[in-house]
This record gives structure tokens, C-alpha cells and sequence, in this order.
């Protein structure tokens, strides 16, 4: 198993891969696909006449001659299609302004998905091409003159052999730049992926956790429930056992206030009947002395009833008289 590259092993990395870049000979400077620099190194820098990362965050065409700004956008505009452009000749503009010929290869950065994000050159510098008056001056010193075409063709066979080299250093420079990049990814591919499995085992474990916190949260909620209905259980227990007492107390007490409320009514009765009792019997005896009364009164009327009648003063109109009866008398005096 391949033991992934650690933060130390990736910073090193990118330290060589900057290395490469400034120890490089060549001017190479890389850009954005809108144009911006976002790359240079020190070869670049010195070709230019810049101090330092100054053409970071420049334009740049402010390193191309105006009469060359058309064709190196066409230029680009191939790169961005998938054309290869060859090596060719260009013209850049120093810090000063001053013109230099450099020897250029254009080619384009690509992402892991293939898709041209920008763009990088690498140049050196040559020496200015000789105009056809020079080049007819060293002939008549040195011989005959060469032809037109001759000029032409040893001026192409001499560019294309500087081309040829240039692009053969380039090619080798961008192979190692994309190796290095390459490996950046898969470091970075493999941190990223190791960062997920992490982050995967990390949620799994915080997820596991909040499970067995919210089934630890739900068995206290349900022994704090089961708690609650126990002890509200009791309090109902106690709570009837106190209203059986009570009840207990009232019917006890309500019981004996029947009992006291029956002996009273009892003496009540008791008393009531004595006294009709006594009073009935003192109308008896009232009865019995008005009897007595009546039936004596009634011997007295009829001894003198009789004593009128032995003495003869008329017996029929005696007799017609009407003899009361004690007991009737007796009963209605009153």
C-alpha cells in the first residue's frame, strides 16, 4: 500500500516545483486565460527588466509590441481551440521599452479535466535578425553574395534549428511542470480522499454518539415518567385512603349524631308519654271525682225528691217532673 504524502513531504514538493521554475534559464511566464500573470520566474523577470514578482497581476500585453498584440491573440485563440502552435519568433517590450527578439513557445495549462485554464510561455532571448542591406554588405567582404532564397532558407533552417531547441528544453520543462503537477493532484486526490474518510468516520461516530445520547435521553425521560406516574400513583393512594378516613370520621361522626338525635328523640317520646300518661291520668281522677260529685248531688236530689213526694204536695205534678239522670248530669256539667 502506497503510504500517502503528508503536509511535509507536499510543501517540499511544491518548493522543488519552484525551484524548477527559477532555476529554469528560461523566461517563462504564465497567465490567465483573460490575460492576467499569475506566474513568473526570475529569468523572466531579468529578461524584462522587472525587479521581484513586479508582473504579477499585470496584463500580459504589456511584455508584447504593439505591432505583434494581433498575432499573439490569434495565437492564443489557436491554443484555446486545441491547436498546436509551433515555436516561433516574437517580439516583447522591456520595463524601459526598449524591443528584444526572444525565441517563444506558447502552450496551454490544463486542468484534470482537460480544459485550458490559461496559458505559458517560454522564451529566449536572440539576437535581432540582420536586414537585407547587412546580410548583402558581409557577403561582397566575404564572396558572392547568396541568393534571395538561399538567405531565406539558411535564415529558416537557423530559426527552426533555434526553434527546435528552444521547444525541445520547453517541452522537457512542461513535461517535468505537469509530472510534478500530476503528482500534486494525486497527493492532493489521495488528502482529499483521506480527508472525506475521515470526515465519514467522524460524523458516523458523532452520529453513533447522538444516537446513544438520544436513547440515554429517552430511557431517563422514561424513568422520570414511570417516577412521576409512580409517585402520582401513591399520591392518588394516599389521597383516597385520606378520603375513606375522612368518609370514615364523617359516617362515624354522622352515626353517632343519629344515635344521639334517636336517644333524644327517644327521651323526647319517653317524656311526651309520661306526660300524657299523667295527664290522662289526672283527667281520670278528675273524671272520677266529678263522678263522685255528680253521683252524691244526684242521692241528694232524689233524697229530696223523695221527701217532697212522702210529703204529698201533688204527685203527679211531681211525677210529671223530670227526674235527671246523675250519670248524664254528671258527664255534661262541665
Amino acid at each position: 500500500m502506497v503510504k500517502s504524502p503528508g503536509p511535509e513531504q507536499i510543501a517540499v514538493q511544491r518548493v522543488d516545483l519552484a525551484s524548477l521554475l527559477e532555476s529554469s534559464g528560461d523566461a517563462i511566464v504564465g497567465e490567465t486565460v483573460s490575460g492576467v500573470i499569475n506566474v513568473c520566474n526570475r529569468a523572466a523577470a531579468a529578461l524584462y527588466g522587472y525587479s521581484g514578482h513586479d508582473l504579477l497581476g499585470r496584463p500580459a500585453e504589456i511584455l508584447i509590441a504593439p505591432p505583434r498584440r494581433a498575432e499573439e491573440a490569434a495565437n492564443r485563440a489557436r491554443v484555446l481551440a486545441g491547436d498546436d502552435v509551433p515555436g516561433y519568433l516574437a517580439q516583447r517590450l522591456r520595463r524601459d521599452g526598449t524591443a528584444i527578439y526572444v525565441s517563444l513557445v506558447l502552450s496551454p495549462i490544463l486542468d484534470s479535466a482537460g480544459t485550458v485554464t490559461g496559458f505559458i510561455t517560454a522564451a529566449h532571448p536572440v539576437s535581432e535578425p540582420k536586414s537585407l542591406d547587412d546580410r548583402a554588405a558581409g557577403a561582397d567582404a566575404d564572396g558572392p553574395a547568396p541568393s534571395q532564397d538561399e538567405t531565406d532558407r539558411r535564415l529558416q533552417a537557423h530559426t527552426d534549428a533555434e526553434f527546435a531547441k528552444e521547444r525541445a528544453q520547453v517541452i522537457k520543462a512542461q513535461d517535468r511542470f505537469q509530472d510534478r503537477m500530476g503528482e500534486e493532484r494525486e497527493h492532493e486526490q489521495v488528502q482529499v480522499s483521506q480527508a472525506q474518510d475521515r470526515f465519514q468516520v467522524v460524523m458516523a461516530t458523532e452520529r453513533a454518539k447522538e444516537r446513544v445520547q438520544v436513547h440515554q435521553a429517552q430511557d431517563r425521560f422514561q424513568d422520570r415518567m414511570r417516577e412521576e406516574r409512580e409517585h402520582e400513583q401513591v399520591q392518588v393512594s394516599q389521597a383516597q385512603d385520606r378520603f375513606q378516613a375522612v368518609m370514615g370520621a364523617e359516617r362515624a361522626k354522622e352515626r353517632v349524631e343519629v344515635n344521639e338525635a334517636q336517644d333524644r328523640f327517644q327521651v323526647r317520646m319517653r317524656e311526651e308519654r309520661e306526660q300524657e300518661q299523667l295527664q290522662v291520668n289526672e283527667a281520670q281522677d278528675r273524671f272520677k271525682v266529678m263522678t263522685a260529685t255528680g253521683a252524691a248531688q244526684a242521692r241528694t236530689d232524689r233524697e229530696q225528691l223523695q221527701a217532697q213526694l212522702n210529703q204529698g204536695s201533688g204527685w203527679r205534678s211531681s211525677a210529671s217532673l223530670p227526674v235527671a239522670s246523675p250519670t248524664t248530669s254528671t258527664i255534661c256539667s262541665p
